[in-house]
């Protein structure tokens, strides 16, 4: 009876590690990330924050692109002043964030300042296309530097 049971228990672990073996298999293993930038770590609803923030932004530059191309600056000034200083994250949240990805993020919602404030002062579009470039430079900078 006892080489009964033993065999029954070698079946046991011999199907479980052929399971368990063939999940690995078929699933795969990660690999190593490459990405050598700087992980920012925040809780789920800090990353949704700072992943909405950055969706606004980007609605703000598809704003100013239509208000440059259709020459109508009020629509820039509308569109630049949505991704301004007021619509920075919250105080509580930019204490988790690194010092150099703070200074790229207050560069970007400044950016997006003085490009309203060129668009409501009549600045021509080159000029305001040469305002908002630079403060994509910062937009650039941050992404290329971390990672959430």
């Amino acid at each position: 009876m006892k080489v009964h049971l033993l065999t029954w228990l070698a079946l046991a672990l011999w199907a479980v590690l052929i399971v368990v073996g063939g999940a690995l298999y078929f699933r795969g293993r990660p690999e190593p990330s490459i990405d050598t930038r700087q992980p920012v770590a925040l809780n789920a609803d800090e990353r949704n924050d700072v992943l909405k923030e950055m969706r606004g932004m980007l609605a703000s530059l598809q704003g100013i692109q239509a208000g440059l191309a259709a020459h109508d600056m009020g629509k820039v000034a509308s569109a630049a002043k949505a991704g301004g200083m007021a619509e920075a994250a919250d105080p509580a949240l930019e204490a988790k964030l690194p010092a150099p990805w703070k200074n790229l993020a207050t560069a970007v919602h400044t950016g997006f300042d003085e490009v309203a404030k060129a668009a409501g002062s009549g600045a021509k579009a080159d000029s305001i296309a040469a305002k908002l470039s630079a403060g994509l430079e910062s937009c650039v900078a941050c992404h290329a530097a971390y990672r959430l």
